[in-house]
């Protein structure tokens, strides 16, 4: 090192050390507002570094701001009980541009507000973790004022703002990277009581500077000290609003107890994150704390939020509520809305889980653990529809959510696609065609999803795809008005473990090359509780068949089917379950048309006599024999398109030529007996579901079945231009031997 640059940093140490060893302790001990030892006159002499303590307890009563212009000065009131004091409604300290100052320990009443930081004041401490460190802010007007560009990087610890008559803590444009709370209970902030909002983000102008960056944690904003009763404050606990609000953070807080919503983010606001927070219950997340409107509230273009394990609860509206078509993309991953944490109580947000009438928003995600446990809400667990404004709500995802569980369903149902609703997925396709999870729609008072066109717009081209839905009060899925479209669910002809599940879609729309998806699912009732497969059906009215190896006798299979179809939308919907078929093949097949005896040399031996189709027709049953569970299914496949089928049965068989077929059915004095007409339609097949034993009680006595009774069934079809021009024609028939 060369002899000038030593002594340059030697000369440069002993100012450093002569500038500490100049530093000044004063001493407050006079509770006026100015003049000789008063906090006033201490803060106007000091230098940069030097401290002002008191002399014991005071209580200060100031006439006029005390403005703070030194850098790194210290005023520390931790010495004893000193009362700050406002004879007006005027600012008490304020820190205009300063950097480096510590203040603990003051109790403030009185002011608007209390502490004001403008003009680029940064790196500025308020309060400490050691209880005397503890600044205490009430009966003002604003607690906390933060503005101007460059105002930033400000921490607040143990500090309570309660009962000032407008915002508890404020931060306008250019306040940004501050903090407030450190994540634990000796640095928690807490906002109580005030007028307006707990905390208030707002920017008014982005020239003026960004509201961004900012830190809340584990700050308790509407509760007492305890975080286990209500304290409101009486709009909001966290407003944020304005374009330029953005990326500020809420951590691990408590928002209950207010008077509006727990946090409301609107007017742009964007790219916040609301994480590990309480909204609507105590700091333990085990019982209720109402916010008076909703838990959480989107509103004017608040987009890009992301809301991450909070627990949502006992709030007087939704626990959350997207209202604003221009609300886009915002996440809500992980989160429990209706539940304790604890996941195993009940605490119902009172209008519902989740209203959705924004786009492009995504309720729960593709990863393990994103998923949103959506329960016990009065109301529905999810509703999606148009905003006020009249928009339709399009393109949100709800992806891996559990929305209701047993015992702890959503009472109006699961799942209400209402008017407006347009483009939602509810579940995704599944690996490889996305890998997107489905949700588990469980045990809800009402149907698992309802697409309904309940308000004024359509509500069309939603999908509802691989999830697991059982044991609604309601229908799996129920499409109301002409919502979807309407569109029917497909057909299912057979199933069991050996040949899988196989039918036919049952619409049109697979032209401009949107194949029809079908998918299959598993369940004890007529619902969808376990998917199966799917497999896509390239032409109208196809024919499809879908492995299901896992399947054993008694399962029940249920399908959908997503399409364009039935109006002038674009868009592919999904339909209703189908009508369910047990995947056990029963009875004995008989009555083929060999040689010898079809009519017109129409012979099929391994089905009824040839008809239109150039081949015979089939029938098949499916189920049990039993008569106590009545789940026989009987299909008929290879029939004329759009024919009329009846369904024929009787406790006697014979083999008879009647019209291009063979009559299989009656005889030995036994009549036969109508079941069912259906038209087989434009697929070709008819299925004749459940309750078969139940319709023939509608019978004489003898067209009754009763446990030990063997019946012959048989379907006889209209073909009007069928090989030997008779007009109809009959499948084989099937052998029942029922059971208890």
């Amino acid at each position: 090192m060369h002899l000038r640059q030593l002594l340059s940093l030697l000369g440069a140490l002993t100012l450093l050390v002569t500038t500490v060893n100049a530093q000044t302790t004063y001493t407050v001990s006079s509770s006026a507002d100015s003049g000789a030892s008063t906090l006033r006159d201490a803060v106007s002499q000091a230098a940069p570094g030097d401290t002002i303590q008191f002399s014991g307890p005071l209580t200060i009563t100031l006439l006029a701001p005390i403005p703070v212009t030194t850098d790194n000065l210290i005023i520390d009131a931790c010495q004893g009980d000193v009362v700050l004091l406002a004879s007006g409604l005027f600012a008490g300290l304020e820190l205009d541009g300063v950097t480096g100052c510590e203040v603990r320990g003051l109790r403030m009443t009185g002011f608007d507000p209390a502490l004001r930081l403008f003009n680029g004041a940064n790196l500025n401490t308020f309060g400490g973790t050691a209880p005397c460190d503890r600044i205490e802010i009430q009966d003002g007007g604003d607690g906390i004022l933060i503005e101007g560009w460059g105002t930033t990087g400000n921490v607040f610890l143990n500090i309570e703002v309660r009962d000032n008559q407008d915002e508890g803590i404020y931060l306008s444009s250019g306040a940004s990277y501050n903090k407030f709370g450190d994540g634990t209970p000796a640095g928690a902030v807490f906002s109580h009581g005030n007028g307006l909002n707990g905390v208030k983000l707002e920017c008014l102008v982005a020239f003026l500077g960004f509201t961004e960056g900012n830190e809340f944690l584990g700050c308790l904003i509407g509760t007492d000290l305890t975080g286990s009763a209500a304290s409101g404050n009486g709009l909001a606990g966290a407003l944020l609003e304005g374009v330029c609000v953005r990326d500020n953070l809420f951590s691990d807080c408590v928002l209950s107890g207010n008077g509006a919503e727990g946090i409301s983010i609107k007017n742009q606001a964007r790219m916040n994150l609301v994480e590990g927070c309480r909204i609507g219950t105590d700091q333990s997340a085990s019982a209720a704390i109402p916010n008076m409107l909703n838990g959480v509230l989107l509103d004017c273009g608040a987009s890009d939020n992301v809301f991450e394990a909070n627990v949502l609860g006992g709030n007087s509206g939704y626990g959350v509520a997207v209202v604003d078509s221009a609300c886009y993309r915002n996440e809500f991953k992980g989160n429990v809305i209706g539940l304790d944490a604890s996941l195993s109580n009940a605490l119902p947000n009172s209008a519902g889980g989740v209203l959705v009438s924004g786009s492009l928003n995504r309720f729960g995600g593709v990863v393990p653990g994103e998923g949103n446990y959506i329960c016990a809400n009065a109301g529905w667990g999810v509703e999606v529809r148009e905003s006020v404004a009249g928009p339709s709500a399009y393109y949100n995802q709800f992806l891996g959510n559990t929305i209701g569980m047993s015992g702890l369903g959503n009472s109006s149902g699961g799942v209400f696609l209402n008017s407006g609703a347009v483009e939602n997925f509810v579940g995704g396709p599944p690996m490889p065609f996305g890998g997107m999870p489905g949700n588990n729609i469980l045990s809800n008072g009402g149907p698992g999803v309802l697409v309904e066109n309940a308000l004024i717009g359509a509500s069309y081209g939603n999908q509802i795809l691989t999830n697991s839905i059982s044991d609604n009060a309601g229908l799996g899925i129920e499409l109301g008005g002409a919502a979807n479209c309407q569109i029917p669910p497909p057909l299912i002809t057979g199933a069991d473990s050996t040949a899988g599940v196989s039918g036919y879609a049952t619409g049109p729309g697979f032209t401009m090359n949107f194949p029809c998806r079908i998918q299959v699912f598993r369940d004890s009732d007529d619902e969808g509780l376990e998917f199966l497969g799917e497999a896509w059906v390239t032409t109208d009215y196809g024919f499809f068949n879908i492995p299901a190896t896992s399947l054993v006798a008694g399962d029940r299979v249920t399908a959908t089917q997503t399409a364009l179809y039935g109006c002038s939308t674009m868009e592919p919907h999904t339909s209703p379950f189908s009508t369910p078929m047990t995947a056990t093949s029963v009875g004995a097949l008989d009555c083929f048309c060999v040689p010898l005896v079809a009519p017109c040399s129409n012979d099929d031996p391994n089905a009824g006599c040839e008809n239109s189709t150039g081949s015979g027709a089939t029938l098949k049953a499916h189920g049990s024999t039993s008569v106590n569970r009545d789940d026989l299914t009987l299909s008929a496949e290879q029939l004329p398109k759009n024919s009329f089928a009846m369904l024929l049965g009787s406790r006697a068989q014979r083999n008879v030529p009647f019209q291009d077929g063979r009559l299989c059915v009656g005889g030995s004095g036994l009549r036969i007996f109508r079941f069912k007409v259906l038209n087989s339609g434009e697929w070709g097949a008819t299925v004749y579901g459940d309750g078969l034993v139940a319709r023939s009680q509608l019978f004489n006595p003898l067209g009754r079945i009763n446990m030990g009774d063997t019946w012959y069934f048989q379907t006889f079809y209209r073909d009007s231009s069928g090989p030997c021009a008779s007009g109809g024609n009959l499948t084989n028939n099937v052998e029942i031997a029922f059971t208890p």
